[in-house]
Order: structure tokens, then sequence, then C-alpha cells
């Protein structure tokens, strides 16, 4: 019911959001209510009807300073989703040595799928990968 009644209103949802992933689902769904408002109402808005204008760079930064934003997967979930390969990769460097054996196996598969999808991904993170035991 959150859904109908805080329709694009962030600041009534968050207080409802338990975990990274209602975080993550509130700021996107105000993005998503924020566009579609903006066209359905092409020009018919007055100037500055929303407070903030959210881009998906200003959400990546402001849930990954949370603290709900706190393991290995959220970090990764979110450099996956914003696209951005050079965090992924550092974040995944910063963990093969100190990672438990079933988040090394994650982290080797995700790093080889990365590099079926693109060729030549990230050679020395995967060579890296290859003296782990």
């Amino acid at each position: 019911w959150y859904q109908r009644r805080v329709r694009g209103n962030l600041k009534a949802m968050l207080p409802a959001c338990e975990s990274f992933h209602d975080d993550l689902w509130a700021w996107f769904k105000t993005l998503v209510d924020q566009r579609v408002e903006s066209e359905l109402c092409d020009g018919m808005l007055p100037g500055g009807y929303w407070k903030h204008t959210l881009t998906p760079d200003m959400i990546y930064d402001t849930i990954g300073k949370s603290k709900k934003c706190d393991g290995l997967y959220h970090k990764l979930q979110l450099h996956l989703i914003s696209g951005d390969m050079n965090s992924l990769l550092e974040t995944v460097s910063g963990h093969l040595v100190s990672a438990s054996v079933s988040d090394k196996r994650f982290l080797c598969h995700l790093l080889l799928v990365l590099d079926l999808l693109h060729p030549g991904f990230a050679p020395e993170v995967l060579n890296e990968t290859r003296t782990l035991r």
C-alpha cells in the first residue's frame, strides 16, 4: 500500500525501507515517477516543481554512502547497475585475498562471466585470481 500512498515522495517512503534493496527501490521509484510526470505534464509543471531532480549517479552516491550499503554484495550490485567497471574491479581486487572461500569463488565466477561478455576484460585481475588458493 505504500507504493500507492507515497508515490514519488521519497521522504515518505524511506522510513518504511528496512533494507538496502528497499532503499534502492524507493530512490529509483521516485526517479521513474519524476520522469513519467515530467513527460506527461511536459511544460505544464512550474519551474522547480521537483525540489531535486534525481539522476542515477546521485542515487548511487547517496545509497553507496548509507549504512545499509555495508557489504561486498551491495557494493558490487551498485557498481554493476551503474556500469562503473573500474570501481567494480577495485572492489574485487581489494577483497580477493581476504575473502572467504565462497566469496572468492563468487568473485572469480563474476570476473569470468564479465570476461566472457567482454573479452579482454581486466586481464590483470583475472591473472591475480589464478594464484589464489
